[in-house]
């Protein structure tokens, strides 16, 4: 089983001497609330629900028109891992795990798994795997699913962050 912690960089070891890893240094966390606006369709990263959103397990992403409502309103944890604000034990995951087109859901927090932790990146909001946050066929329509893809620097992988 993999040990990951964070600092001013990430350590990930899963025990043999050929498996210690630090990344450094790590990009900087988003400090406060913040929205992420899609800069194709300029339509905000929101949790599935609008006012009756439970912000339980299982709650999809999608993007939809700025209401800001709470399920608008994100924070990121000190791990990396990005939550709706003021509830950390779920946060944004890959489901599924790391792997390219597969959707972002909200899940139980568990800091061991890469694929609940993301950074941005200028307009690029990042996975620790490798992947981005993107808009299937760059819709303009408020959507679902918001999926997880290489990054081709595409218009609908770009986020603009506002913050609170």
């Amino acid at each position: 089983s993999a040990r990951v912690s964070s600092g001013p960089w990430l350590s990930l070891s899963y025990g043999g001497a050929n498996q210690q890893f630090v990344f450094e240094p790590c990009p900087a966390i988003i400090e406060g609330k913040f929205m992420a606006k899609n800069v194709n369709s300029e339509l905000y990263l929101d949790m599935e629900g609008g006012e009756s959103c439970t912000f339980a397990v299982g709650v999809y992403m999608c993007q939809f028109q700025k209401h800001g409502l709470p399920n608008q309103w994100f924070q990121q944890n000190e791990d990396y891992t990005i939550s709706p604000a003021g509830k950390p034990n779920v946060v944004l995951d890959i489901a599924g795990g790391a792997a390219s087109g597969n959707q972002l859901v909200l899940q139980a927090h568990a800091p061991e798994k890469l694929s609940q932790r993301f950074y941005v990146d200028g307009q690029f909001i990042k996975n620790f795997t490798g992947f981005v946050i993107d808009i299937p066929e760059a819709s303009k329509k408020p959507t679902r699913p918001i999926v997880s893809v290489s990054n081709s620097d595409s218009p609908s992988q770009k986020f603009e962050i506002e913050r609170s």
